[in-house]
């Protein structure tokens, strides 16, 4: 992560869609959010620049890991 602060998650919410689960996960950095549609796509990060700008490079298994490492201290 090339960034100045490491992001982490802070709360999922997870909501039900026709296709599957969905889910958003707020993070310590003000405006950076992580999404999943729940239709069978990757996990995002929505675009909300300059917020946003040091994180779009994160992969889909990285955001993913970072909710693994929420969810396994929650």
């Amino acid at each position: 992560m090339k960034d100045n602060i490491k992001l982490k998650v802070k709360g999922v919410r997870y909501f039900e869609t026709s296709r599957g689960v969905g889910y958003e996960a707020i993070t310590n950095v003000e405006n950076v959010k992580i999404w999943n549609d729940g239709d069978g796509g990757i996990s995002y990060i929505p675009q909300h620049k300059p917020y946003t700008t040091p994180y779009l490079s994160l992969t889909d298994m990285e955001l993913e890991s970072l909710i693994d490492d929420y969810e396994i201290k929650n």
